[in-house]
């Protein structure tokens, strides 16, 4: 018997069969249609290094380290063409420390590249052939996959490699994950589920409870009315331009909730670029859909142990949710969204594939880190091009995304302007800006002290904090991100 775990409590073991068996099936499970086959080798190759004899000593307590994830790679190396091969290998060798530099081919074993590790010996394992049957790859079809819409680009191939690993990646991290809790504590994970339709029918109510009457009601309805009208429109990304104040949350979740319902989509994920933003979408929803939603909230300034108004059993089901984003509806900042499909390592890549088989919608999708603008769009390019998602770019003050989209992702992604007629977008304008030169700090206090109520905005805290402690008389209230989410609210 060859051993991949023990349960610490009941003594029960696990073998490298059934670990190996199990993690490829669920890489499978995973996997796009595309990549099942290559998933499911993945995961059988993955812990085959457990089959050596030192690694068994160790599992029965000896003292000794032992590497076991190179093997896998060099067995696929072994068995497969190079290219899908490279890509089972950096997955592989990769899967408890992250995905390694590949390195050069004069890389002694020595070195921690990947090129480096699968020159180094280890004990024989070959005892997997006997226990273990993985399918034939058809390298053909995974070079059409990979080669659509490259243009005979090298760079770009390189960058669709990249990306594809990385998925292949998160799919293997998670299964292994999954398949070995499950094993090791005996229980099944509960998950965050909503009711789409339920949900749906609650923000179409809300929406028809809306009075209109006014010249800015009548605007309102008559945008949403036009982006609605386009639900049943093919595409990928969609362009939803909507002032302020039009409604642009409510009309955005229903047709998030219209998309995933007509394409059986899994999940919806809202990426917002502010902490503080977060807090007020989140709330929006909680109050719309009550019990018929169970949002995952995936953000640095929250934390659900903190929070009184959830249950137990809902606190640890959404810890395990942020985990690897197994949650039908989830608010993310942009900043995770992004680390979670550009960084090396497991516990960030592991929610990437959760990414695919859902809505994205871009909150204030102008705010894109403008330093990483193509990645971020190629990587929107991927996801609704090839895993089956779409995305909603959502702002009032929409870029030329059209002309980005084609120049940093995809050339021919199918791009839907939600809103053509933008004839009414003047009746939102509550605001008038006035450029007053530079004040000093007497005189921005001067100019607000002669009004029943101000908001001053400045550039820096201290600034903010001077400001404040300088205000005598009346209610004040300084705000900051460096404030807890209790005092924030």
């Amino acid at each position: 018997m060859y051993k991949a775990h023990i349960n610490d409590t009941t003594g029960e073991i696990q073998t490298v069969k059934e670990h190996c068996e199990g993690v490829a099936c669920l890489c499978r499970d995973f996997a796009i249609e595309d990549l099942k086959d290559i998933m499911y080798v993945i995961g059988l190759f993955h812990d085959i290094g457990k089959y050596q004899c030192t690694f068994q000593r160790r599992i029965n307590g000896e003292n000794i380290r032992v590497e076991h994830s190179v093997c896998g790679a060099i067995a696929a190396k072994e068995k497969y063409d190079d290219i899908p091969a490279l890509l089972m290998g950096c997955c592989i060798a990769g899967h408890h420390g992250g995905i390694p530099d590949m390195g050069y081919p004069t890389d002694t074993e020595d070195f921690s590249t990947l090129r480096g590790r699968l020159k180094r010996k280890f004990d024989d394992y070959s005892i997997y052939k006997d226990e273990l049957s993985a399918p034939l790859i058809d390298n053909n079809e995974f070079l059409q996959f990979l080669l659509k819409d490259c243009n005979n680009s090298m760079d770009k191939c390189i960058d669709k490699f990249s990306f594809i690993t990385r998925y292949c990646y998160s799919c293997l991290v998670d299964a292994d994950s999954l398949d070995a809790a499950a094993f090791m504590n005996d229980e099944d994970r509960g998950t965050l589920e909503s009711d789409f339709v339920r949900c749906l029918d609650k923000v179409n109510r809300r929406l028809q409870s809306f009075i209109c009457a006014t010249d800015l009601q009548k605007a309102r309805s008559k945008l949403q009315k036009e982006a609605f009208e386009k639900v049943n429109t093919d595409g990928e990304i969609f362009l939803m331009q909507m002032p302020t104040g039009s409604g642009k949350t409510l009309c955005s979740i229903k047709f998030a909730l219209e998309r995933a319902l007509l394409h059986n989509k899994k999940r919806i994920i809202y990426v917002i670029p502010y902490n503080s933003i977060i807090d007020q979408t989140v709330k929006e929803f909680e109050s719309i859909f009550g019990s018929d939603a169970e949002i995952l909230r995936h953000q640095s300034t929250f934390s659900y142990d903190e929070q009184s108004n959830y249950d137990e059993e809902y606190k640890l089901n959404a810890k395990y949710a942020s985990e690897n984003w197994d949650a039908h509806i989830i608010v993310t900042t942009m900043v995770q969204f992004f680390e979670s499909v550009y960084s090396n390592k497991r516990s960030k890549l592991r929610k990437l594939h959760n990414t695919a088989d859902s809505i994205i919608v871009f909150d204030e999708a102008h705010l894109m880190p403008h330093n990483y603008l193509q990645p971020c769009l190629e990587a929107v390019s991927y996801l609704t091009r090839y895993f089956n998602s779409e995305a909603v770019f959502l702002t009032a003050t929409m870029p030329d995304f059209k002309s980005l989209i084609r120049e940093y992702g995809l050339k021919n992604s199918k791009i839907v302007d939600l809103i053509d007629d933008k004839s009414n977008f003047d009746k939102f304008d509550k605001c008038n800006y006035k450029y007053i030169s530079s004040k000093s700090e007497d005189e921005i206090l001067s100019m607000a002290s002669r009004f029943p109520s101000s908001l001053i905005i400045v550039n820096t805290r201290k600034s903010a904090q001077q400001l404040y402690k300088s205000i005598y008389g009346g209610k004040k209230f300084h705000l900051s991100t460096y404030m807890t989410a209790f005092d924030r609210e």
